[in-house]
């Protein structure tokens, strides 16, 4: 150091008390994390307000070694001061042949020790980048994702996803802030699971402990100027940090400054991943330990009972594997929950012995939460109790199916060359091979239904219902409807649902008349009406104006009431959505089925040539 800038140097240095804190930096004194808190922080770069004080956050976490912990915390002056790096990211020594760490963070020892950080960090012209440590992704093999961020956002979020046990979202990255005079127009920021950041540290017998970097303006503050007195600046060297105050001028955001590098206590790790590996489970007679293979003491063939909520957590993964009507559910090859079969409407029952020899445990925690007693699950007493969300979803697949089989039979007796599949969309030979649940569209009509399902929730279902109808093709149907005498100009416009009514309406007339639909089809279309009501098809139209509704949401959605009119189409009462709103959902299963098969009926028995 110069001898005028050592002199600079000292003359602002102050004796501080080591429990002093100016207001815009009282934040820092708090515990870094409560117990209630999920994620943590382990890099930032940010200027967001912070107690309505205007300034800068720059964070980067490092492991430190437990037994250096509390010096670290009462060391003149804290950690080093941010992250650093090799220039031009040099990590390797070819004389040596060794590695060499690309980025640590300075311990402030006498020794000059470097500490891992958790992130990586680095900064090109306006752009400062931030990324996690890739040893905590390699070491739980965690697979990248993206998720979108907000409409303005730089970059979209990244997420590390545990697909093995699994966890979504171990670690989430925003991983770019850009500088634009005076701030950082955007937030970087790295965050990991606690549980999982815990399990690494404790591997490490490490804790995290964080070098912190805050600036922040203030404008009255009398702990400012209780130590400032007359002086334009001023700085110390205390426990665990460095601090520097001084007057500013001619800026909006207030004339005292404050800003300081301190160390904070980020996690001090308790507990492993999956440390507690005590299960009870009802009906069992006593807690199962771990694999259970030591502690389980598993009977022939012993059951357990759960509740079907245990399927919501895989229904959105793209790698998950559900069987609805069996209530099985698969991870690829690591591992899969199977010997099971469902138990009326709300409950699957499954070998226990075998749920712990195919899932890993963090399922089979997970499948214990669910667990019930044998005795609590009702005894069907109905048709309508006995089946379940994946029967009823099979049902109305196969039902549509044979609709679709139905028209392509008078198609073809009409001399229009369409098959099932190109009129419905679906092939069934693909749905019997491989399982309608293996079709994206037709699998989540076989998610769980709660019974307590939310209206909200009950109208978005019943779109996905409508999704199905979605696939019939107007333009087969418009060709046999031509083929039958309806004027072109009635069927120009019309699609799906409607034409299949206007057919239905043709098939009455042919078998009241006795005629054939076909043969005698100007007969048939003189007497046609195209405003005909069919009770029988109130189920589709209603679950249609049930769809449109949940397409243009209004104010008025979560009020059952204001679309009574379409639930009565069902027969449903609207305050059954106050208890039972699942039950409701049954409803309109069972009400689309008993539609589809009566239409069926109708055209496979009308007389085609008479």
């Amino acid at each position: 150091m110069s001898g005028r800038r050592a002199a600079i140097y000292i003359q602002f240095m102050a004796s501080l008390d080591d429990d002093f804190w100016p207001a815009s930096l009282a934040h820092l004194k708090e515990p870094y994390l409560n117990n209630h808190s999920q994620y943590v922080t382990v890099g930032e770069i940010s200027s967001e307000p912070v107690n309505n004080f205007p300034g800068t956050t720059l964070l980067y976490t490092a492991m430190v070694p437990a037994a250096e912990a509390e010096e670290c915390l009462t060391r003149l002056g804290g950690m080093g001061h941010g992250m650093r790096h090799l220039p031009e990211q040099e990590v390797y020594d070819p004389a040596s042949g060794v590695p060499l760490p690309a980025f640590w963070i300075h311990s402030g020892r006498e020794d000059h020790k470097k500490y891992q950080p958790l992130v990586e960090s680095w900064q090109i012209h306006d752009r400062h980048i931030i990324l996690p440590f890739n040893g905590i992704l390699q070491r739980y093999g965690l697979s990248p994702a993206t998720i979108s961020g907000p409409d303005d956002a730089i970059t979209p979020t990244l997420v590390w996803h545990d697909l093995s046990r699994p966890t979504y979202a171990v670690v989430r990255v925003t991983p770019l802030s850009v500088y634009r005079v005076p701030k950082q127009i955007n937030v970087a920021r790295v965050e990991i699971l606690r549980e999982y950041l815990e399990d690494y540290l404790l591997d490490s017998d490490c804790v995290a402990m964080a070098t912190q970097f805050e600036g922040r303006y203030s404008t009255g503050d009398p702990a400012f100027e209780s130590v400032m007195g007359t002086s334009k600046g001023q700085h110390a060297k205390l426990k665990g940090r460095e601090i520097w105050l001084k007057r500013v001028e001619h800026i909006e955001a207030g004339d005292q400054y404050s800003d300081t590098w301190c160390t904070r206590l980020v996690l001090k790790p308790v507990k492993a991943l999956d440390a507690d590996q005590t299960l009870v489970w009802p009906d069992h007679p006593k807690p199962i330990v771990g694999s259970g293979i030591l502690t389980g003491e598993f009977g022939v063939a012993e059951e357990a009972y759960v509740r079907d909520e245990v399927l919501q957590r895989y229904e959105d993964g793209l790698e998950f594997d559900i069987n609805p009507e069996a209530g099985s559910v698969s991870n690829g090859s690591w591992w899969s929950v199977g010997f099971c079969k469902r138990l009326g409407r709300d409950h699957i029952v499954l070998e226990l012995r075998k749920l712990y020899e195919n899932a890993q445990f963090s399922v089979i925690k997970h499948y214990s939460h669910y667990a019930v007693k044998e005795e609590s699950v009702p005894v069907p007493k109905n048709d309508a109790e006995e089946r379940n969300i994946g029967v009823r979803t099979r049902e109305v697949v196969e039902s549509y199916l044979a609709l679709m089989d139905a028209v392509a039979q008078i198609c073809d007796a009409a001399g229009e060359l369409y098959t099932a599949e190109d009129i419905g969309g679906l092939s069934k030979s693909e749905i019997s091979y491989k399982g309608w649940w293996t079709n994206r569209l037709l699998g989540r009509l076989g998610n769980v239904a709660p019974r307590t399902i939310s209206y909200p929730d009950f109208l978005e279902r019943c779109k996905f219902i409508f999704s199905v109808f979605e696939g019939v093709k107007s333009a087969p149907l418009r060709a046999l409807l031509v083929k039958l005498q309806v004027p072109r100009k009635e069927v120009k416009s019309v699609e799906g649902i409607k034409l299949l009514a206007y057919l239905c309406q043709l098939a009455i007339i042919a078998k009241h008349e006795g005629w054939g639909l076909i043969g005698d089809a100007e007969l048939v279309a003189g007497k046609w009406n195209k405003d005909t009501r069919l009770d029988f098809l109130k189920p589709l139209f209603g679950l249609n104006g049930l769809r449109i509704i949940d397409s243009h949401a209004s104010s008025f959605i979560g009020e059952p009431t204001a679309q009574s009119a379409q639930l009565k189409d069902f027969g449903i009462d609207p305050g059954q959505f106050k208890t039972e709103g699942g039950l409701a959902l049954d409803r309109v299963y069972d009400e689309v089925i008993k539609s589809l098969l009566q239409i069926t009926a109708l055209l496979e028995s009308v007389d085609l040539e008479g």
